[in-house]
């Protein structure tokens, strides 16, 4: 008796001697990670911990292209070629750089593949509603100002000749901002240079705006958050990134004014003048970081009714929409929803985001 009591005591402790031993082993990690300050926001770059050397390299390289990019691009800046194209004004050809002149190229035909729900053009109409520097109105903008704005807002207005060097506004009222195209672009030459220097696997993320290489790991996909759009903080889900795509996201909690006691998205519809209203959250991935900043903002716009018709341009695009009502409804399309997991604790009525065939 004596002898079994022994040897069950002497189970039991070393039970519990690997239980404290596998409690007390450290997790080996499986990332490493840095983050820079570019553009006024935070990058945050993720690799493979055994890729950890290539975090410096990223950085450097990020930093690199954020500066040119900046130099050429910004509007603010009176050293910047934009800020000249801006200010000469309508129907003067002015000679700029193979970067700005291949951007603007690359938006333009955005703007033409979102039927022009997304425009490079439209910063004059955010600065009317209180966005970008402008003063917040005291009520909603009258229509007719809206209408003279307009006349200076479209791809149309910008002349980019692929032969050339040239870039020319048509109007005087014409002004150019790239907003977060200016991120997403800089991601995408970001991506590509690391990826042209043997970095295989890395993310990088922005927030609202990412751009991936590779995976974390073989069969672990890297990953990016569903928030909400009506309960701030709570995720619904997440989806996983296909190696070399970028993400985009625009919620209706992102920036806004309250004018009147009413909700004013920062998104505006290039179309009509007006902010964009319908549409509570946007996530796009897309095979670039650019394409899907462009496509997130404009299906933003049109909402998930026209949202079939845009997405026949871009179809390689996975996308989750979700309207601003009740009940929650996630519209999916089929690459979105392959890549999605519900949260365990969110209950929504899922719908599918077909593409419109007849446009094709």
């Amino acid at each position: 008796m004596q002898i079994k009591r022994f040897l069950r005591n002497a189970i039991l402790l070393a039970a519990a001697v690997a239980a404290a031993g596998c409690r007390d082993k450290p997790e080996i990690p499986v990332e490493r990670r840095d983050s820079i300050t570019v553009f006024d926001r935070v990058h945050e770059i993720t690799v493979p911990f055994a890729e950890a050397d290539a975090l410096p390299l990223a950085s450097q390289n990020l930093r690199s292209i954020a500066t040119r990019n900046r130099d050429l691009l910004n509007p603010a800046d009176s050293r910047s070629e934009l800020f000249y194209i801006n200010r000469i004004g309508g129907g003067r050809s002015f000679p700029v750089s193979s970067e700005t002149h291949r951007i603007l190229l690359v938006c333009k035909r955005l703007s033409e593949r979102t039927r022009g729900a997304f425009d490079i053009t439209a910063a004059p109409l955010a600065e009317l509603w209180g966005f970008d520097g402008g003063a917040v109105p005291a009520e909603p903008v009258p229509d007719r100002v809206l209408r003279a704005a307009l006349r200076g807002v479209g791809s149309q207005q910008i002349e980019v000749v692929p032969e050339t060097s040239q870039v020319r506004l048509q109007t005087d009222q014409t002004r150019i901002a790239l907003g977060e195209i200016l991120t997403s672009y800089t991601l995408d030459l970001t991506i590509i240079q690391l990826r042209q220097r043997g970095v295989d696997n890395i993310l990088i993320d922005a927030g609202a705006i990412a751009r991936s290489q590779g995976s974390l790991a073989p069969e672990m996909p890297w990953t990016r958050p569903v928030q909400d759009p009506f309960l701030l903080g709570r995720a619904l889900g997440e989806a996983s990134l296909d190696g070399g795509f970028g993400a985009a996201s625009v919620s209706r909690n992102d920036r806004f004014v309250l004018i009147g006691g009413r909700h004013f998205n920062a998104v505006i519809d290039p179309r009509t003048g007006y902010p964009a209203e319908g549409t509570a959250a946007v996530h796009v991935f897309a095979p670039s970081a650019t394409d899907a900043t462009a496509l997130a903002q404009a299906l933003f716009v049109v909402g998930v009714e026209e949202a079939p018709q845009i997405l026949a341009e871009f179809p390689r695009a996975h996308v989750l929409m979700i309207p601003d009502r009740e009940p929650l409804g996630l519209w999916m399309t089929e690459g979105f929803e392959e890549r999605f997991r519900l949260a365990p604790d969110v209950t929504a009525v899922i719908h599918r985001l077909n593409v419109d065939s007849s446009v094709l």
